[in-house]
């Protein structure tokens, strides 16, 4: 009895171990997640067809689009920039935000205070931010965006917006004609 129950202990093993081993072949390299990111995309000041700072993915050719980015360190959920007082830490951390667009864009991100003019006791806020004025020539549809956090030790994180890599479509910037 003591055999059999044995033996059907190692058949369970067999069958059940290799549901927990790493897959076979080369295996890619992995980031360690580092930072919880948030983006969106608001309407900029140059040529604005509707109000300037409101959240918005229709934009027009000419308009600027500006991402906006919160990252926050996922071990004590802290902006490591400390709003403004660790610009140092996020240099030595080697702390690097871009957007993305699928055309190929890339978009270095930088680290600010908004409004950048505050008057008086206006509330400011911390943001990674990059804008791109859409081309004149650019053609209505759609463009895909994304936001990529990443240091200098391997720690990566990166922001699709929501319904990408699902069967909803994603939010994409919007390009209408003019």
């Amino acid at each position: 009895m003591r055999g059999k129950a044995a033996l059907i202990s190692c058949a369970v093993l067999l069958l059940v171990l290799p549901m927990f081993a790493p897959p076979s072949g080369e295996a890619a390299p992995r980031s360690r997640v580092a930072y919880w990111l948030m983006a969106d995309v608001i309407r900029g000041a140059a040529d604005p067809v509707g109000t300037v700072g409101v959240q918005t993915n229709v934009f027009k050719p000419g308009e600027e689009v500006v991402f906006r980015a919160r990252v926050l360190d996922i071990t004590n959920g802290q902006d490591p920039g400390r709003a403004g007082q660790g610009l140092n830490v996020l240099k030595d951390m080697g702390l690097t935000v871009t957007s993305y667009l699928e055309d190929g864009r890339s978009l270095p991100m930088v680290y600010g205070r908004h409004p950048a003019q505050a008057s008086g006791r206006e509330q400011v806020s911390w943001f990674w931010t990059a804008s791109w004025k859409i081309p004149t020539s650019q053609p209505p549809g759609r463009i895909k965006w994304w936001v990529i956090a990443s240091d200098k030790s391997g720690g990566s994180t990166r922001f699709d917006p929501i319904g990408a890599g699902t069967n909803l479509p994603p939010i994409a910037l919007i390009i209408e004609k003019r």
